[in-house]
C-alpha cells in the first residue's frame, strides 16, 4: 500500500476512535417508561357525607343550582342512571364490588346494578324509564375510574371515582362533557361502618 494511502487510513481510524463515546456507549441510556399509578380498591358500601358531599367546584356556596341540578323524585327522572354519574342529585349511598380484573359493579340506592368493566368499550344499557344509554368506563392516568354516559338528546356526563389517600374517602366528581374538570361537582362518600361484632360465646 502506498505510504500516502496508509497515512490517510490511519488518520481516518484515529478520527473515528476520537469520535466514539467513552466506555463503548453509543449514546445516553433511554429513561425507563413511567409506570401507571396503582389502581385503588374502590370496593365497599359508601354513604354520602352530609358536610363533605355535594360541593360544586369553582362556585360560591350561595350560588343557585345549575340547570338540570334540581332535586329529583325517587323514580329517577331525567338525567340519571347511574345516579351520581348523571345530571340529577347524588346517591345517598352506593356499593362498589370488584368484577373481573379491573372492573366493578356499581349498585345505586334504588338497587339497580351497573357493570363498569373499565375496559374502555362502550356498552348499551337503559335508564329507569327504559330509554337507551351507553356507558363507557376506563382508568385514567391518575388512577381514577372514569365513567362516561351518553344518551341521545342529552348532554354527555362524565364521572370519576377516586380514593382520597389522606382519609380513605371515596370522591366522586361529576361534570358535563366539554366542561373543565374544575367546573364539576364533587361528592365525598364515607365508608359505611361494618356490622357490630357478635359477642363471644360464654
Amino acid at each position: 500500500m502506498p505510504a500516502r494511502r496508509l497515512a490517510t487510513a490511519c488518520a481516518l481510524l484515529l478520527l473515528a476512535l476520537s469520535l466514539r463515546p467513552a466506555g463503548g456507549q453509543e449514546g445516553p441510556a433511554a429513561e425507563p417508561a413511567a409506570e401507571p399509578p396503582a389502581r385503588p380498591d374502590l370496593s365497599g358500601h359508601w354513604l354520602l357525607g352530609a358536610k363533605a358531599g355535594d360541593r360544586p367546584a369553582g362556585r360560591s356556596r350561595g350560588a343557585g343550582p345549575r340547570r338540570g341540578d334540581g332535586p329529583r323524585a325517587g323514580g329517577e327522572r331525567e338525567g340519571t342512571g347511574p345516579r351520581g354519574g348523571g345530571l340529577g342529585p347524588p346517591e345517598a349511598e352506593l356499593e362498589l364490588r370488584r368484577e373481573g380484573e379491573a372492573g366493578y359493579l356499581l349498585t345505586d340506592g334504588a338497587g339497580r346494578t351497573w357493570p363498569l368493566p373499565a375496559d374502555g368499550r362502550e356498552r348499551e344499557s337503559t335508564d329507569a324509564e327504559g330509554r337507551r344509554l351507553w356507558l363507557r368506563s376506563d382508568w385514567d392516568l391518575e388512577g381514577r375510574l372514569v365513567v362516561r354516559r351518553v344518551q341521545d338528546g342529552r348532554p354527555t356526563s362524565i364521572d370519576s371515582y377516586a380514593l382520597d389517600p389522606a382519609d380513605g374517602t371515596l370522591v366522586v366528581t361529576r361534570r358535563l362533557s366539554g366542561e373543565p374538570e374544575g367546573a364539576g361537582r364533587r361528592f365525598v362518600y364515607q365508608r359505611a361502618p361494618g356490622p357490630p361484632a357478635r359477642p363471644a360465646p360464654r
